[in-house]
């Protein structure tokens, strides 16, 4: 795999023009030898024991190109008509301005540059995939929100792998800068087209500055191509809040990776999740919450509706420092498995050097409870009926989370169209 590595990064390197003595290469191929040093995670890897994807990847990568970009506007059907004014779309991975709409906000800043080297510098301490798309990145997307900037229409970000013609790598790369006192929407859409394998690899960082609000949103509409890594990392200072949704119904197998500093006093942050993988779709959740800084708290849900011989996994961790004195930590983690042949594995986990400190993990697994079903049916309700409201008040409670009208409304319509399907009756 890694001399397949090598050949796709040479062949990336001669559609470069003329660019290879720039910062950004130069971060490429230290990128690709660190990787090629450290590799992508294997089967020993405690992180990706359940999930498989490294091997997954190598049986596809020979056949996948590393994505082209199309010089004509692309129309993206699938957006629901409350989100098109507005948005920006990434084709295989690349920045697309043509198909992209900018916003007529004076406060916001929309670049596509050369990324922030000295940031994007690699490290051992970053996932390996992490890796991989600063070695085939061809820049960033960063958006600046102002100072005081109250920003009212959500900021829409398109993913489209296009495998239509052939096998697609992609790399995105997404940095939110979120000013003093400022507050906005982000939701990012991830979807696929073609019948041909589909490998995406994004990163999202995210700075919340004093007071900022962020919430951010992450819909997956992937095809039973898609083998899609999304790593997302979130530094929060002095009062910052966040509010964060992660949403994936298919996919070959997806790996979401939430990471978020709280690396100030008076933070919030609010991860949230729901999962409802079936078929053979595979979706994995992974977690870290890190209080650096005293007197924060933050709240963890997670739900998962799994069936037929579909998988989930979910793992997430807490860390409480030394100085994180003061703080509130709590994590829930609910599965729901319609199938005997359905699985799942959860871990959650919490490291506590503090002494002060309110904090609580826990999971659940187990099937519909048949005294509630029975209820329902006693009062004369179908038993395909009594199911939907059952599943629908499970996932009503995390999706309630989502702030955005338009976002939640369009999770509870993918919802309900999931859960409706006749091998879920």
């Amino acid at each position: 795999m890694k001399e397949q590595l090598k050949n796709k990064f040479l062949t990336f390197e001669s559609q470069l023009n003329g660019e290879k003595k720039s910062a950004l290469h130069n971060m490429r191929r230290a990128s690709l030898e660190l990787l090629l040093k450290e590799g992508l995670p294997g089967v020993k890897s405690e992180s990706y024991k359940y999930s498989k994807i490294t091997r997954a990847i190598s049986k596809e990568l020979s056949a996948l190109s590393i994505g082209a970009d199309t010089p004509t506007p692309i129309e993206v059907n699938d957006i629901p008509v409350a989100f098109k004014p507005g948005y920006h779309v990434f084709y295989n991975g690349h920045y697309h301005p043509p198909s992209s709409y900018q916003s007529d906000e004076e406060q916001l800043r929309i670049t596509w540059n050369d990324a922030d080297t000295d940031s994007l510098a690699p490290s051992k301490e970053q996932d390996p995939f992490e890796l991989l798309n600063q070695t085939f990145t061809r820049g960033t997307l960063t958006i600046n929100v102002c100072r005081n900037a109250i920003i009212d229409r959500p900021l829409i970000i398109v993913h489209l792998n296009d495998a239509s013609s052939c096998g697609v790598l992609s790399s995105a790369s997404v940095h939110l800068d979120i000013g003093e006192n400022a507050q906005i929407s982000v939701i990012e859409f991830f979807m696929c087209q073609g019948k041909n394998s589909s490998v995406a690899n994004s990163c999202c960082s995210a700075a919340l500055r004093k007071n900022a609000n962020l919430d951010l949103v992450k819909i997956g509409e992937d095809t039973d191509q898609t083998l899609r890594v999304d790593n997302t990392t979130v530094n929060l200072s002095d009062n910052a809040r966040l509010n964060s949704f992660v949403f994936n119904a298919s996919g070959k197998m997806i790996r979401n990776n939430l990471k978020v500093n709280v690396d100030g006093q008076n933070c919030e942050a609010h991860l949230n999740g729901l999962y409802l993988p079936a078929g053979y779709a595979h979706i994995d959740n992974q977690t870290t919450v890190d209080h650096l800084q005293p007197n924060s708290q933050s709240n963890e849900l997670y739900k998962g509706i799994i069936t037929d011989h579909a998988r989930a996994v979910f793992n997430g961790r807490i860390f409480v420092r030394p100085d994180a004195q003061k703080t509130n930590a709590f994590q829930s983690n609910k599965n729901i498995l319609l199938a005997e042949t359905a699985k799942v594995n959860t871990k959650p986990q919490l490291e506590i050097w503090a002494d002060d400190v309110k904090c609580s993990h826990g999971c659940t697994t187990g099937q519909l409870d048949k005294e509630q079903l029975f209820y329902l049916q006693s009062r004369g309700i179908g038993k395909k009926q009594s199911i939907g409201l059952l599943l629908k008040a499970f996932s009503g409670e995390v999706i309630g989370s989502i702030r955005n009208k338009e976002a939640r409304e369009h999770i509870e319509h993918l919802t309900e169209h999931v859960l409706t399907m006749p091998d879920h009756e």
